[in-house]
């Protein structure tokens, strides 16, 4: 055989038995079907040795521009956030209550003839409002397939534009509920599309930060939302309800002209218009020299070949066949997680604290306090994300909400005065924790898990079963807490400690470490089927055979280890006679 090198075949010279990488024979699957295949795994292991090794300062000051689109994208959430917690915050509001209440209040501490949102109608607020959501992110999905990221948030905008109209001017509770079910549209698709275009534009080591800034969107909305009705208090007119209402205006025009001139996705634009089109998005997303986007956008391609190798088809249907089942179970899980841990309290806690013993005013005052906390703890989850994967966080988390939880339950069989405020502070470190842990990391699985070709989908149907599961807690929790129905009040944190339990042995089990990893390296580690517990520590290269190993070793969490490495591409003329031959 003639040793002469062509580009027909990359093959890799041993370096670790232990590292794991695509087999010589998908290598050379991809190499028939590409004559300049070592030239560019060349270049696509050039960036992803990068992406490794390059520090957070040099991040921060090379990729500004991705940093401020992704986080344009990702304020939509504070809308949600917002209107979110202001429902919840209204069930318990007095001028809410005035007006649109539809049953006395049963409670012995309660004025006589003072009047509650019904059980049943905000039952049906809630599940309105996880309604709309559920066709949202079912229309997202495809839409941002068809015509990309940034014409389908313009969309949306619009519409939530419009839905807003529906319950400042509404005249009765059901309009609330109609107004609740369409602005629930937008809120779906804000959800996936935010997460996903943050983990499209971020390199590895900045995916953490841009995709939990998702959460803080979140808890800045809560805040919002405190502070405003806690300033209206006592305004009992109708503007104490509308005013609320109209404050989402606001946000809208701005965010329409920063997405007007964000740039495309780039993954995005190389599924649909080729790696000319991704290089010129990725231009405009940072500041590195012309060879650095390049190789940086070859990686994308191989990453995306090797995908396609894999028989991986652009469907809701790919989402649930073969390796990507898996990854489909973990990003659903890390979703059902964040909602059955128990965050409905924080959203519905003035409640639980009136519930508990507390005046309007403090109860209030606790609203804001929590919802700060949440931002603290959000801001601060970054920087322990930077030192601890993602999956030990979740653990240790959901183990710290559990106790949390059982104290706040048990603390309402207390007979005491201090009891209330002991339940108040509580669930203010129960919102802390949550912020810490899994409320924002489960934003950063879920966009670093799923394959990049069917990342949109995937999130989308995991936020679905995230919505599914809200819809269970607003049908149930709003019995729990109302004093005319089963009238549990801090109990409910009972059930949500022994839920906490059940989903720490799953995450123990089954959910992964991605920690570290490019897309490319994610993929060789569900397509070689580690276990979830094996996950951070193997070391693993895109472009090596679990027999014939190559450098670009990578060791626990994803971090690179120490030694040169050693890659070389070989070309074999044999083949590319075979090659020429077959064309």
């Amino acid at each position: 055989m003639s040793t002469t090198p062509t580009s027909s075949e990359a093959s890799i010279h041993p370096q670790n038995e232990n590292v794991l990488g695509p087999m010589d024979s998908e290598i050379q699957e991809m190499a028939h079907k590409n004559h300049n295949m070592g030239h560019q795994i060349a270049e696509a292991k050039d960036a992803t040795d990068r992406e490794h090794d390059i520090s957070m300062t040099q991040i921060l000051r090379l990729h500004k521009k991705a940093i401020a689109y992704s986080l344009i994208f990702s304020t939509s959430i504070i809308m949600e956030g917002y209107d979110t917690a202001l429902m919840g915050s209204f069930f318990g509001f007095p001028p809410f209550q005035n007006r649109f209440g539809t049953e006395t209040d049963m409670s012995p501490d309660e004025a006589a003839g003072a009047k509650i949102i019904a059980a049943g109608w905000q039952t049906a607020i809630l599940i309105g409002a996880q309604t709309g959501q559920l066709i949202g992110l079912g229309f997202e999905g495809w839409i941002v397939e068809k015509i990309g990221f940034r014409k389908t948030m313009l969309g949306f905008l619009t519409l939530m534009a419009a839905t807003i109209l529906i319950p400042f001017f509404s005249p009765g509770i059901e309009m609330f509920l109609v107004g609740s079910l369409l602005e629930g549209i937008p809120w779906g698709a804000f959800q996936a599309i935010s997460i996903t275009y943050a983990s499209d534009v971020a390199p590895v080591k900045l995916r953490p930060l841009l995709t939990t800034y998702t959460n803080l969107c979140w808890v800045l909305g809560q805040l919002i939302a405190a502070g405003v009705v806690m300033g209206l208090l006592n305004c009992e007119n109708q503007w104490a309800y509308r005013v609320p209402f109209a404050l989402q205006w606001v946000w809208i025009p701005p965010l329409v002209l920063a997405v007007l001139i964000a740039p495309e996705s780039p993954w995005w634009l190389l599924r649909q218009k080729g790696i000319q089109a991704a290089e010129h998005s990725l231009r405009r997303l940072t500041s590195e020299d012309s060879k650095a986007i390049h190789n940086r956008a070859m990686m994308m391609q191989m990453t995306d070949e090797f995908e396609k190798s894999k028989k991986v088809e652009i469907s809701y249907l790919a989402c649930f066949q073969g390796i990507d089942l898996r990854r489909t179970e973990n990003s659903i899980m890390a979703f059902v997680a964040q909602s059955w841990c128990g965050p409905v309290l924080i959203s519905l806690a003035p409640q639980i604290y009136k519930r508990a013993g507390l005046n309007d005013s403090n109860t209030y005052s606790f609203n804001v306090g929590q919802s700060g906390l949440g931002a603290l703890g959000t801001i601060l989850s970054w920087f322990l994300m930077q030192y601890i994967g993602r999956r030990k966080i979740y653990l240790w988390g959901l183990s710290a909400m559990a106790i949390n939880l059982a104290l706040i339950g048990g603390l309402d069989f207390v007979q005491s005065g201090g009891a209330p405020w002991a339940i108040g502070i509580l669930l203010m470190v129960y919102t802390f924790l949550y912020d810490l842990t899994v409320g924002p990391v489960c934003y950063c699985l879920v966009s670093e898990i799923p394959s990049s070709r069917l990342k949109i989908k995937t999130v989308a149907i995991a936020r679905c079963f995230y919505n599914l599961t809200q819809i269970i807690n607003s049908g149930l929790v709003p019995q729990m807490l109302s004093p005319n129905a089963w009238n549990w009040g801090p109990k409910t944190g009972l059930l949500f400690a022994g839920l906490c339990v059940v989903l720490y042995i799953w995450s123990y089990f089954r959910l992964v470490e991605p920690k570290g990893r490019t897309f490319g390296e994610l993929d060789i580690l569900f397509d070689k089927e580690v276990s979830a517990r094996k996950f951070a520590a193997q070391e693993v290269s895109q472009f090596s055979d679990s027999n014939t190993k190559s450098a670009g070793d990578r060791g626990r969490d994803g971090e690179g280890q120490s030694g040169e490495l050693m890659y070389q591409v070989s070309f074999d003329s044999e083949l590319d006679s075979e090659f020429n031959s077959e064309h």
